[in-house]
């Protein structure tokens, strides 16, 4: 455990190694679609049985989600106020 980190503190002043293929690559710009990620999360909160599954797995998820949307809020509220 401590070699590979030793190793990859040595390795972070490197130079990326290059692949072996040498040709010209594009990334297309990815559109976020944040109320398409709300309507999913409404779905999965409004339905009794999807309800019921993601609250016995994942409410720690749920909790972070809704922390992060009060956060958001208060920046909005923040802002509208100002104009």
């Amino acid at each position: 455990m401590r070699a590979s980190r030793v190793a990859r503190f040595l390795r972070q002043g490197e130079r990326p190694r290059r692949s072996g293929s040498k040709g010209v690559r594009f990334s297309a710009p990815v559109e976020t679609k944040p109320q398409l990620g709300l309507v999913y999360v409404q779905y999965l909160t409004t339905h009794a049985q999807c309800r019921d599954l993601v609250l016995a797995n994942h409410r720690a998820d749920l909790v972070a989600i809704v922390t992060l949307l009060k956060n958001v809020m208060v920046i909005s509220e923040f802002f509208a106020e100002q104009t």
